[in-house]
């Protein structure tokens, strides 16, 4: 009985000590950072101004009421106020006022009219 005992102690500390030496040998993870940027806020830009899409309103710094949704959407305007641009590459180079273009590239060389 005694050996028994102790053959069941041995088979229960060699079981224990392969687990702990398989988690030993198995590589460490660690959180990575996000492959992008996270996006920007919809909306709620300082100047009433809401930007949705890649590089939308990108360069803005003073402009104020302007609305770019789709990639590079009003993204060279910096002090342009109330424009709106819905497609990709909208007003691309625009910087003047009171502009509006829709669909892919519209008004994509206007840059003060």
């Amino acid at each position: 009985m005694k050996n028994l005992m102790k053959n069941r102690s041995l088979a229960i500390l060699t079981s224990v000590l392969s687990v702990v030496t398989c988690f030993a040998f198995l590589p460490q993870t660690q959180a990575t950072p996000d492959a992008l940027p996270p996006p920007s806020p919809d909306g709620c830009y300082p100047g009433f101004t809401t930007a949705e899409g890649c590089n939308a309103l990108k360069l803005l710094t003073s402009g104020a009421g302007n609305t770019g949704l789709g990639w590079h959407s009003l993204s060279a305007n910096t002090s342009g106020n109330f424009n709106t641009g819905v497609g990709a590459g909208t007003l691309i180079l625009n910087n003047g006022d009171s502009n509006t273009a829709t669909g892919a590239a519209a008004l994509l060389l206007n840059t003060a009219g």
